[in-house]
């Protein structure tokens, strides 16, 4: 659930960083894993994923803390079912290389966090009415930087994350609230929390063009562990309809608290370099 708030006036991984994102009942993730023309694959492995997996499953674990069952499948989960519809005739892993953009789809001005593939990435994809223009965006990105704030936040019982994306020289910032039994959220904070390094992939409605940077964000470990420590007593959805009843909800519960931000949830996102707008994962079913 996106919404957008107006503004009052006024390091990349390496192949040497390893990553792993491990799901208990699910998939896990690996990265760096093969290199195949001269791309690094992350590598998703589903061969103890049961093939009548029910849901929730239980979430992950970032630090010391176990999130939320799973309810909503990631798009990592996604891979590994259409890796066993589609297996390779001669039983080697699945290989898909795909655009970033195909992962997150195309609603505007509604931010999408994902972790699969072992990076974290946020993308958006904007109009015209919200930024004139993308090139001058990624200047006064190269200059200032950007901000996500991660707060908590209850609806009635339930407790969801509210995430909200500055990007510098735009009027309006943009905020998401999340359930935290969102497979793809969960998967965003924990290859976040272990990399230090936030994705961010804009694209335009008018341009062809897309910016694609890494920035470090060294403040997003105490800033989600905060966040998810307030949500700990919590109630959160363990079925789906009750998933479908808590998010006709969620746009009143975040327009409700879409006036302020907390600075102290604030992680300040400094661009270091360039990103790749695709990703190469072998998946082993």
């Amino acid at each position: 659930m996106a919404w957008f708030r107006r503004r009052p006036a006024a390091p990349a991984q390496t192949a040497s960083t390893r990553v792993v994102v491990t799901s208990p009942d699910g998939p896990t993730t690996t990265w760096p894993g093969p290199t195949l023309a001269g791309q690094t694959c992350a590598v998703i492995n589903g061969t103890g994923v049961p093939k009548d997996l029910t849901w929730p499953r239980p979430g992950l674990t970032i630090g010391d803390r176990r999130l939320p069952g799973i309810l909503v499948p990631s798009n990592t989960d996604l891979l590994v079912v259409k890796a066993r519809s589609e297996p390779p005739e001669d039983g080697k892993p699945s290989i898909f290389v795909v655009r970033r953009d195909f992962l997150a789809g195309e609603e505007r001005d509604s931010p999408s966090y994902l972790g699969v593939g072992a990076r974290a990435t946020i993308f958006l994809n904007l109009s015209s009415r919200l930024c004139p223009s993308l090139k001058r965006l990624g200047a006064a990105l190269q200059r200032d930087g950007a901000r996500l704030y991660v707060h908590a936040h209850r609806a009635g019982r339930h407790g969801f994350l509210r995430l909200n994306l500055s990007l510098p020289g735009l009027d309006h910032d943009f905020d998401t609230a999340i359930s935290p039994v969102d497979g793809n959220v969960q998967e965003f904070l924990a290859v976040a929390c272990q990399t230090g390094v936030i994705e961010l992939h804009l694209s335009h409605e008018s341009s062809g063009t897309a910016l694609s940077c890494a920035c470090s964000a060294a403040l997003v470990q105490p800033v989600a562990d905060r966040a998810l420590a307030e949500l700990a007593d919590a109630g959160h959805p363990a079925t789906p309809a009750e998933h479908d009843a808590f998010n006709a909800g969620l746009r009143a519960a975040l327009v409700a608290v879409n006036d302020s931000l907390d600075p102290t949830a604030a992680i300040p996102l400094t661009v270091t370099g360039s990103a790749l707008s695709f990703l190469a994962i072998e998946v082993v079913i």
